[in-house]
């Protein structure tokens, strides 16, 4: 019995007798490519069922289109409100959004940017874990160009984006 495969541009190529890069061109309607082979093209897609490997494009572009975001925890009610925010954000602006918990264990955040680190995420939202003394192990997206952005916890002695709520100035202001 044959497995279930996925439906590549290759397969869109061979069935319609066109160049691959034809094919992806007309699914990215291309200017270079007549409306009447664009439809052809995304009619055979549909009928065959392919789907865009996001993944494979992104690094063929170098770009995931994935924002990571390692938090201690997402049963902190502001956390897991921040997550629900950058998840509809993300999603309007075309990203996927990874979330990592790191448990405020030093090991696991370490373990955990490691990770985003090697998914190749497009850019990283953190809050650190209540024991992390040393963040030498985020300076690998910044020697890289990735977006970094410390949020709620932050490491005072790393110069990156930060966004820190003032509790004590919004109290006063609440009074």
């Amino acid at each position: 019995m044959e497995e279930n495969k996925d439906v590549t541009i290759y397969d869109l190529a061979n069935k319609l007798k066109l160049a691959t890069s034809t094919i992806s061109r007309a699914l990215k309607d291309h200017p270079t490519i007549s409306t009447k082979t664009i439809k052809k093209v995304k009619k055979m897609a549909e009928e065959m069922g392919y789907v865009p490997n996001t993944l494979a494009a992104g690094l063929r572009g170098n770009k995931t289109n994935t924002i990571g975001v390692l938090i201690p925890t997402v049963t902190q009610p502001f956390l897991s409100s921040l997550i629900s925010g950058i998840e509809i954000t993300a999603r309007k602006s075309g990203y996927n959004v990874i979330i990592m918990q790191s448990h405020d264990s030093y090991e696991e955040e370490v373990s955990m940017a490691k990770s985003l680190y090697s998914s190749r995420v497009s850019g990283i939202i953190c809050s650190i874990g209540m024991k992390t003394v040393d963040t030498s192990h985020f300076q690998q997206f910044v020697n890289n160009n990735i977006p970094l952005v410390f949020v709620d916890r932050v490491p005072k002695d790393f110069n990156t984006f930060r966004v820190i709520i003032d509790n004590y100035a919004a109290g006063y202001k609440a009074t």
